[in-house]
């Protein structure tokens, strides 16, 4: 928890205590019945929130629609505008960006600044996978197998979304002010996480998949409804 004792005045939005509760959901959502924590399962989940957050509150796709389709791609400048400034380099993103905030605290929980890829292969991985066939529900990533999530990322998002908007109203979080509170809580995860898997497949993991998420059409509850109807033989769902 020492990771939050660094905030700054300009990062006032970025309650600790909120940012502290977002990491405990995402454990108790990746713990199995043997109290055990996937690592890999715990950073693709909160990053696969984040992502979904970046995207919602660009509002360049209506991620509500019941005529999206799930796992769809959706490139936007605005997204990137979010993460990074559309810098190409760590040293240029902006502070209060998403990647700022994750760069910055995850530096100060532990990690060294050769644990970030070059930015620019962030967003190359996304784009190297899209010319690939992916399984549904998973996102490009460029992590070795052994290091990959059990939990699909859209699936992880779905199923985060609903607590997620309980503790946001539990301590009136503003829309504008949730993904840098999720930004916090993914580096507090990172840090967590330091002395179980290797800093730089960390990073990766968290990084491609808030990108990937933040371009790619979630699941919503009319999606979910059908694919409830589909898997009993129910026939069309219901709007």
């Amino acid at each position: 928890m020492a990771l939050f004792g660094f905030l700054s005045r300009k990062a006032a939005p970025l309650d600790p205590k909120v940012a502290g509760q977002v990491y405990e959901l995402g454990c108790a959502y990746v713990r199995d019945p043997d109290n055990r924590i996937h690592v890999e399962d715990l950073i693709s989940a909160l990053a696969a929130a984040l992502g979904e957050a970046c995207l919602r509150q660009v509002g360049q796709a209506d991620i509500d629609d019941p005529r999206s389709i799930p796992g769809g791609r959706v490139l936007s400048d605005a997204v990137n505008d979010m993460l990074c400034g559309d810098q190409a380099d760590w040293a240029k993103a902006p502070a209060q960006s998403v990647f700022g905030i994750i760069h910055h605290y995850a530096l100060v929980g532990g990690y060294a600044p050769a644990d970030f890829p070059p930015m620019g292969e962030v967003f190359r991985a996304f784009v190297a996978g899209l010319a690939r066939e992916t399984e549904w529900g998973w996102v490009p990533l460029s992590t070795p197998e052994a290091n990959r999530p059990i939990v699909r990322p859209l699936q992880a998002a779905y199923d985060l979304r609903e607590p997620l908007e309980s503790i946001w109203a539990q301590h009136k979080v503003a829309p504008g002010d949730r993904t840098g509170v999720l930004a916090l809580a993914l580096a507090k995860t990172l840090a967590a996480v330091r002395e179980a898997i290797a800093p730089g497949i960390a990073v990766r993991l968290a990084l491609e998949t808030v990108n990937a998420m933040a371009k790619t059409y979630p699941v919503n509850a009319t999606h979910m409804r059908q694919m409830k109807a589909d898997a009993a033989g129910d026939g069309p769902a219901q709007a």
